[in-house]
């Protein structure tokens, strides 16, 4: 699990939760723990998420057609740099997308509903990941799936 990128030295502190986001200087996710970057990642796989969004920074963002860093995942790190788990649920993995010129929040890509912490969709999608949910965030996008986490207590859904 050791096996990413430091930042200045830093590392990641796995019993502790972080902010993840896209860097678009370098091309991989930067994790923030403590307010500061701790490492550069190529992928991360983060459970009992939440999702972020300062509508400040997004109002900046689309009166400038400038980016800026102002959307987040929050969540405690599984793993890092490894392959995307695989899916234990009964539903399949589904992607997560954020484009703060149409929501001003992350949401599904298919049904576009919304992941704003506490906020429920519809009957089917929850707001908040699930027990054994977990999002996998890599180049090719963030999926949310089903996983064993190995933590005490947890068994599979």
């Amino acid at each position: 699990m050791n096996n990413y990128k430091q930042f200045k030295g830093r590392k990641i502190d796995f019993s502790k939760p972080v902010k993840v986001y896209k860097n678009l200087n370098n091309g991989l996710f930067s994790v923030v723990q403590g307010g500061v970057v701790v490492a550069h990642v190529d992928t991360i796989t983060l459970k009992a998420v939440s999702f972020k969004v300062s509508e400040v920074g997004r109002q900046r963002v689309i009166a400038t057609k400038q980016k800026n860093v102002h959307a987040y995942v929050v969540g405690e790190v599984v793993t890092v740099n490894e392959k995307q788990p695989k899916n234990i649920g009964t539903h399949p993995p589904s992607r997560i997308m954020y484009n703060p010129y149409k929501f001003s929040y992350f949401y599904g890509e298919v049904t576009e509903y919304d992941l704003r912490k506490g906020r429920q969709a519809n009957s089917v999608e929850k707001a908040k990941l699930e027990k054994f949910e977990v999002l996998h965030i890599s180049k090719s996008g963030m999926i949310k799936t089903h996983i064993k986490t190995g933590q005490q207590g947890d068994k599979a859904a």
